[in-house]
């Protein structure tokens, strides 16, 4: 079974100025060296455009695990967006069927050429959105150094007889905030054993663990806008999200609720915090 190594933190740290040290001309390795520690409220998703038959996106699972691993899995989460020809369900053994409405609306929106790729907190670098692997760990530091205009609490209320779950979403404002904004609500999932093609010598991995997997979003592909147009500071809201009916492969204990508010105009994302549907 291909699973992810048991990795410790000093060797993580160690991977981590590896990648961001061949992926950039120049770096602070003051700045490398902590990133297990985060000072500010600012949290950051990763979101990882992939596919099962894309035979280098493995490289993107692994740096998503050593950042996660560098950083905690409650300040840095991960979505793996399996969408385009690579995600396709095929013949045997790719006839497992990982596409979703939300993975296609995000495909069809930033248009990937070229897999793995993705954003970090959707923030665009020279004025673009899409992201080399090699590169995600250096945009995630300069992303924990900001300092978020809000903080998000995500509450599950449990999952029903119906095999649906419900919760809430609960936003507390640091700073005034006027800007266009939408919450977005979306279910990843853990664990699911399937085939992956991964570079040689390997190729073929028949039993590999799929992580961080998008199943869907909650409420709409793009989100849902706030009760007010505006907040100050130290101002609340709560959205509520009931009857979220999961998939029926789908396992409970390996799903994750993310919840994000990201500016409506820019497509940046101001903030971000998941719960497990199981904790």
């Amino acid at each position: 079974m291909k699973i992810y190594k048991n990795i410790t933190r000093g060797f993580v740290l160690a991977l981590s100025i590896g990648l961001l040290v061949s992926a950039c001309d120049k770096i602070d390795l003051n700045d490398v060296n902590q990133t297990a520690t985060v000072s500010s409220n600012k949290k950051v998703l990763i979101e990882d455009f992939t596919g099962h038959t894309c035979v280098n996106c493995p490289r993107a699972h692994e740096e998503l695990h050593t950042l996660i691993e560098a950083y905690g899995d409650t300040n840095l989460f991960a979505v793996a967006i399996h969408a385009g020809s690579f995600a396709n369900p095929t013949g045997a053994p790719f006839e497992y069927d990982f596409l979703t409405e939300a993975g296609n609306a995000y495909y069809n929106e930033w248009q990937p050429q070229a897999f793995p790729i993705g954003m970090v907190n959707r923030k665009k670098v020279d004025n673009v959105f899409l992201q080399d692997v090699g590169i995600w760990g250096t945009l995630a530091a300069k992303a924990f150094k900001e300092t978020a205009p809000l903080n998000i609490k995500v509450e599950i209320d449990g999952i029903s007889n119906q095999n649906t779950i419900s919760g809430k979403v609960h936003l507390s404002f640091i700073e005034e905030l006027k800007d266009n904004v939408k919450l977005q609500i979306i279910v990843t999932e853990d664990s699911i054993i399937k085939p992956q093609l991964t570079p040689p010598p390997e190729g073929l991995v028949e039993d590999y663990v799929h992580m961080h997997v998008l199943r869907g979003a909650v409420n709409g592909n793009w989100g849902e806008d706030l009760p007010n147009d505006s907040y100050a500071a130290n101002e609340t809201a709560t959205i509520s999200f009931n009857n979220y009916t999961l998939g029926d492969d789908w396992t409970p204990k390996n799903l994750m609720v993310l919840a994000y508010l990201y500016n409506a105009d820019t497509k940046e994302i101001l903030q971000v915090n998941g719960a497990k549907v199981m904790p």
